[in-house]
């Protein structure tokens, strides 16, 4: 399946965008875009006087978006609070879906993942406690 590219649009956009962007998309991660995108931003910063990845304003645009990515992995890495995950468990409805959705919105997947945990293992407890309180048991 092959996804259209619009050059206009991502020449505006590009003419828009902040230097990290571009510098991401011309230098840094160029192998995550098509090559379109690629010549285009590179286009953009020679325009904007940065003529490769060794001009220091792109070196520090470059430098900004690797330390931003690492941010953002570590941030994806952190678990959830653990009596945030109890209090999940023990309220296994709204609070834990809410807390799950927020947490993957923030890029902490990690924590959502065990936010989910708690709230399937809530709800599977709760179920267990019924089944065991309303078995016939002698009967």
């Amino acid at each position: 399946m092959s996804i259209a590219f619009d050059i206009e649009a991502a020449r505006r956009r590009y003419a828009d965008a902040e230097m990290d962007e571009r510098v991401k998309v011309a230098f840094v991660r160029s192998e995550d875009y098509v090559e379109s995108a690629v010549a285009l931003a590179r286009a953009e910063l020679e325009r904007r006087g940065i003529s490769g990845s060794d001009h220091p304003v792109a070196t520090a645009a470059a430098e900004a978006v690797a330390s931003r990515g690492k941010a953002d992995e570590q941030a994806s890495r952190q678990p959830a609070n653990r009596i945030w995950l109890v209090i999940c468990f023990l309220f296994a409805d709204l609070v834990a879906v809410l807390s799950a959705l927020l947490y993957s919105a923030k890029g902490r997947h990690v924590a959502a993942n065990q936010v989910w945990k708690a709230f399937g293992l809530g709800w599977l407890f709760r179920f267990a406690l019924i089944a065991f309180y309303t078995y016939p048991w002698g009967k």
